[in-house]
């Protein structure tokens, strides 16, 4: 079957220009990257630390028809701490992995579209289909894994789309593991990946300690269709982070949290994933959803399955969950699911409704079968709540959960 890549927005052909932006003269820049990571500035060093990637010494066109990966890896190898790599609006591709080995710069695109299969994307980069050789599109690896003499920590990608054209993979959008601390995620779009959108993963260091990437930032982030089992954010050891207004949508899961500690998600959305909205899963020392939503996953809303005793408690403020539980006929719109010798740590729930529904224009299977449904939990509170299923709108499956007067439980119908 032959491959048709799905285009979204930057036409190739841009006129390029050495130009101000923001009141910041744009020069040309040059630098040799020394081993450990060090750099040494020569001749014709940035104003202001910019670099037009359009601009010599690296040239890259954003046509959509060149491979501009080496121009990218050259550029993002030359930014010197606190400098910014500017990619105009164009469609960027690239043969290789694009990697991030300086520490405290910002690569900064025009724009990127939330929703990226209707909107335009005017700084775009993507693989060469069939041509691509790596794992991931982005990299940003443990020093361990580069021999770098230091960690890769304030690094801010702003303004940018990743269409990963559905490359044949596994290929991840953005991949991190070890010790990559305080990176920010504004405005970026990761989509068509046969992989997952967004990776995070820990490192285990040749002396056995355990490096895992903390501090992260994600403000209006999207992750859209990715492939398989592939998750739109796959976040694998992230702790310290905070993540909001983030969409993912159809992925396997919207947003896989393995083992966070001290993590906060305020105004995210998970809707049309074939999996789960969230899921929570393996331990839990702090994690809070404020504000979320989930609309019609195949399974569960929510899905939390930290295990243990040394857990913290999981807090939900103000969620919302609507018509999950499509291709499963016992999902819920909240599912805390224990086992009999793990049981899962207390939950919080303040505020949370959930509600039945079908697919948009009336198909589909009415669902979930429950709003909340808890399995070998330690004690659930809930409080000031709306919870609606086909078989029941709370199931606490032989579960203590301590539910106050206000909140409001309905059988849905056909």
């Amino acid at each position: 079957m032959a491959h048709a890549e799905h285009e979204a927005g930057g036409a190739g052909g841009v006129s390029r220009r050495a130009a101000l932006w923001g009141g910041v003269a744009v020069a040309a820049v040059s630098a040799a990257v020394l081993p450990g990571g060090t750099s040494q500035a020569a001749e014709g060093a940035p104003q202001g630390g910019w670099i037009d990637v359009t601009a010599a010494p690296y040239g890259a066109k954003g046509d959509n028809a060149t491979d501009d990966g080496t121009a990218l890896q050259a550029a993002f190898d030359a930014c010197p701490e606190g400098g910014t790599v500017y990619l105009p609006p164009g469609i960027y591709k690239t043969k290789q992995t694009l990697h991030i080995r300086r520490r405290n710069i910002t690569v900064r695109g025009a724009h990127a579209g939330r929703w990226p299969y209707a909107t335009q994307a005017p700084s775009c980069v993507k693989p060469f289909y069939g041509s691509f050789t790596g794992a991931a599109l982005i990299r940003i690896q443990d020093r361990e894994e580069t021999g770098l003499a230091y960690d890769i920590e304030g690094v801010r990608l702003v303004d940018l789309a990743f269409n990963g054209v559905f490359q044949p993979g596994p290929l991840d959008g953005l991949s991190a593991s070890g010790l990559v601390r305080d990176l920010v995620l504004d405005r970026c779009s990761f989509w068509q990946f046969d992989g997952h959108a967004v990776r995070t993963a820990r490192y285990i260091r040749s002396d056995g300690s355990r490096a895992f990437p903390k501090g992260w930032r994600l403000n209006e982030v999207t992750a859209w269709a990715t492939r398989g089992t592939y998750d739109g954010f796959r976040l694998e050891h992230l702790t310290d982070a905070q993540l909001t207004d983030c969409l993912a949508g159809e992925c396997h899961t919207g947003f896989y949290h393995v083992a966070p500690g001290d993590v906060t998600y305020a105004s995210c959305r998970s809707v049309w994933n074939r999996e789960h909205g969230y899921h929570l899963d393996t331990y839990s020392d702090g994690i809070i959803y404020n504000g979320c939503s989930t609309d019609r996953n195949g399974r569960d809303g929510w899905h939390l399955t930290a295990r243990g005793a040394a857990n913290r408690p999981v807090l939900l403020s103000g969620c919302y969950a609507r018509r999950d539980g499509r291709t499963d006929t016992s999902a819920a719109g909240l599912r805390v699911l224990g086992a009999t010798d793990a049981p899962h740590p207390p939950v919080v729930v303040s505020g949370f409704v959930a509600t039945t529904g079908v697919d948009d224009g009336g198909q589909g299977t009415l669902s979930p079968a429950y709003g909340l449904r808890v399995t070998a939990s330690k004690p659930v509170v809930v409080a000031a709540g709306f919870l609606e299923g086909t078989s029941a709108g709370l199931f606490k499956d032989g579960s203590v959960v301590n539910a106050d007067a206000s909140v409001l439980t309905q059988t849905a119908r056909p």
